[in-house]
C-alpha cells in the first residue's frame, strides 16, 4: 500500500518542502501579514503567487477560518478552568497572538516569554521573570519539547489547545471529502 494514497498527514510548514509528494494542500495565508516579501527579508520561502498558484485551495478564499478557540487543559490532557493572572510561555512565530487568545480566553496574563521560533526550550533560565505562584500557559507545540525539562515539576502548566474551523464548514467538508475521493481513484 502506498502511504500518501492511504494517509492523511496534517503538516506545520510542509507546504514548502517540494520533495513531499502532496495530493491534496490547503494553504493557510493570512490576509493580515504586513510584509509579503520572500526570505531573508519577509515570511515566505517563495513568491507568494508562485505557493498560492501550487495549492488545491487557499484559506482565505472560496473559504475562510473561524476566529481560533483556545481550551485550557492540564498536562494530563484534563480541561482547566483558569480566570485571573496567568504566566505566558511560548516560542511561536507570532507570539503576541498567543497572548491575546489566551486574553480573550478570560485570562489575564501578568508575566510573558515570549521567544523565537522554533526554539528549543533548553535555557537554563527559561522560566526566569515568570512567577511561580501562577500558571504557565504554554503550546501544544511547546509542552512537547518542555515535558522532559527536570525543572518543570516546579510550575503549574496549563496546555492551550487551539481549535479553528474553515467555514462554511458543511461546503468545505463536501470539497474536501471530493478531493479525497479523487484521490483514491
Amino acid at each position: 500500500r502506498d502511504l500518501h494514497r492511504s494517509a492523511v498527514l496534517l503538516l506545520d510548514d510542509g507546504f514548502q518542502h517540494l520533495p513531499l509528494y502532496k495530493d491534496v494542500t490547503i494553504l493557510l495565508d493570512p490576509t493580515d501579514l504586513q510584509n509579503r516579501w520572500c526570505l531573508p527579508s519577509g515570511p515566505y520561502r517563495e513568491p507568494r503567487s508562485t505557493g498560492r498558484m501550487r495549492a488545491t485551495t487557499v484559506v482565505p478564499g472560496e473559504f475562510r477560518m473561524s476566529p481560533p478557540m483556545v481550551t485550557l487543559k492540564t498536562t494530563d490532557r484534563e480541561p482547566a478552568e483558569v480566570e485571573g493572572a496567568v504566566n505566558a510561555l511560548c516560542a511561536v512565530a507570532r507570539p503576541e497572538r498567543f497572548v491575546e487568545m489566551i486574553e480573550r480566553h478570560g485570562c489575564q496574563v501578568a508575566h510573558e516569554k515570549l521567544l523565537p521560533d522554533h526554539d528549543d526550550l533548553r535555557d537554563k533560565r527559561l522560566f526566569l521573570g515568570l512567577d511561580e505562584a501562577l500558571p504557565v500557559v504554554v503550546t501544544e507545540k511547546d509542552w512537547v519539547k518542555l515535558q522532559h525539562r527536570a525543572d518543570v515539576g516546579v510550575w503549574t502548566i496549563l496546555v492551550a489547545s487551539y481549535e479553528v474551523q474553515i467555514e462554511p464548514a458543511d461546503k468545505f467538508r463536501e470539497w474536501l471529502r471530493k478531493e479525497l475521493d479523487a484521490v483514491k481513484k
